[in-house]
């Protein structure tokens, strides 16, 4: 719903409550069917940039806090990275008076704060990555390892459907492949 006001132009404001995170991501217009919430990053270093590796491999919308002086500087990290390209919200001042939702891609969102400090609380919302499609092969080979390992058809057949995202078609003609 709220992705479908926001396409009309239609401003989105949170109801109050005691938590910016929720705020933040029922106003982002992000997926809300799984998300993670990581706090501050790390001011530096191989902790920071791990977790920004962790974030830019999660395939659920990022949840995170960060210092005004350093949301440039963090967005910049996440492009380069490789979650440029990725939707993303910078919500600040959350619940008060000048509350402000900006959207956009990481890329342009670290343009636009690159030289500008924005003021008061801020929490960056990050869509998280799609899941890149499986070949045919890849598809076989697990199909493959998964009936040498003593699975059923059935049971190969389901983990390439749910854990693999394999076409219900493909995951049966796959998983009695043998048995023909």
């Amino acid at each position: 719903m709220v992705a479908a006001a926001l396409e009309a132009n239609l401003p989105v404001v949170p109801i109050p409550g005691a938590s910016a995170v929720m705020a933040a991501i029922v106003g982002s217009g992000m997926p809300l069917e799984r998300f993670t919430f990581v706090g501050f990053l790390p001011r530096k270093g191989r902790e920071r940039s791990g977790m920004i590796a962790d974030v830019v491999a999660s395939q659920s919308t990022v949840v995170m806090f960060e210092a005004a002086n350093r949301v440039g500087a963090t967005l910049d990290a996440l492009a380069d990275a490789g979650a440029g390209e990725r939707p993303a919200v910078v919500a600040r001042e959350l619940t008060k008076q000048f509350e402000e939702f900006r959207r956009g891609s990481v890329s342009e969102l670290s343009a636009i704060y690159k030289d500008a400090v924005p003021k008061g609380e801020v929490v960056l919302v990050i869509a998280g990555a799609e899941k890149s499609p499986v070949s045919e092969s890849e598809l076989s080979d697990a199909a493959r390892k998964l009936r040498a390992s003593g699975n059923s058809p059935r049971d190969v057949m389901e983990h390439l459907m749910s854990g693999l995202g394999a076409p219900r078609n493909l995951a049966y003609k796959l998983a009695h492949e043998s048995e023909s």
